[in-house]
């Protein structure tokens, strides 16, 4: 967690629960973050979290329901960040790979499922790897 991450919790348990907000904010992170203290949140814990205020009315709108709706529907921003980066001056083989892993469902790396894109992830870092790995001279 972030110092600014943390001060959002923060801030948002002072705006719903008021000054004395220690009780209800401990359960809140017990119960939906599965944690004890706001520093322990991972990054699905704090969008759980967050998710639960903006239910509550903090901040108005649905950013962090809309984040928790499409956990697990397609590839994470991490999972299509590192695809762009490993796949980069190779779109004939990411094409390939995305379509292989997605069984000729989906052409767009940013449309796999999760695990799809970690089969792309790992597929591509073993080319990589064999690509710069040396080559053996038969004598």
């Amino acid at each position: 967690m972030t110092p600014n991450q943390i001060k959002l919790v923060h801030t948002a348990a002072t705006r719903i629960y008021g000054r004395e907000y220690e009780p209800e904010y401990r359960i809140v992170l017990k119960n939906i973050g599965g944690v004890r203290s706001c520093k322990d949140l991972s990054n699905s814990g704090l969008e759980d979290v967050m998710a639960f205020f903006e239910g509550l009315g903090f901040p108005p709108g649905q950013r962090w329901r809309t984040i928790i709706a499409n956990r697990g529907r397609f590839a994470t921003i991490r999972q299509a960040w590192e695809i762009r980066r490993l796949a980069a001056g190779r779109e004939e083989l990411l094409n390939t790979l995305v379509i292989q892993q997605s069984c000729g469902r989906v052409s767009e790396a940013s449309k796999l499922r999760p695990r799809q894109a970690a089969g792309v992830i790992e597929a591509l870092k073993a080319i990589l790897a064999r690509e710069s790995a040396p080559r053996e001279v038969p004598l």
